[in-house]
């Protein structure tokens, strides 16, 4: 299906990149969400929500996420090493690339017409 095409791309393209990073340390930053400043007001994620997220992403080597937004910013300010994430809104997807580093990869997932945050309409 398309999804899974789209799935091993990412797959791909994350494997390309640790390889590419292999050996390289960073001092990442550390997620506070008292100072967190892109609370979304229409996103799913309460405070408890971002400390979690916060708390992995902070960790982790590598992200893979269906459907950007606001953890997609956080994210980036973590300096995540290598980040895929999958998308409904071929705007979205554009407008996000242009907003963080240009080492996160994105892909578009056709599923056909879209509603509010990239829902299937049927």
């Amino acid at each position: 299906t398309g999804l899974d095409q789209v799935a091993e791309i990412a797959a791909n393209v994350a494997l390309a990149t640790n390889q590419s990073t292999a050996g390289t340390t960073h001092k990442r930053p550390v997620f506070n969400v008292k100072k967190w400043r892109f609370k979304s007001p229409t996103g799913g994620m309460n405070d408890v929500d971002r400390a979690t997220v916060g708390a992995f992403y902070s960790n982790a080597s590598s992200v893979f996420e269906w459907g950007l937004g606001e953890s997609t910013r956080m994210a980036n300010m973590l300096r995540v090493p290598r980040y895929a994430g999958v998308d409904s809104d071929p705007e979205y997807v554009s407008l996000t690339r242009a907003q963080v580093s240009p080492q996160f990869r994105f892909f578009f997932a056709d599923i056909g017409p879209t509603r509010v945050f990239g829902l299937p309409l049927n």
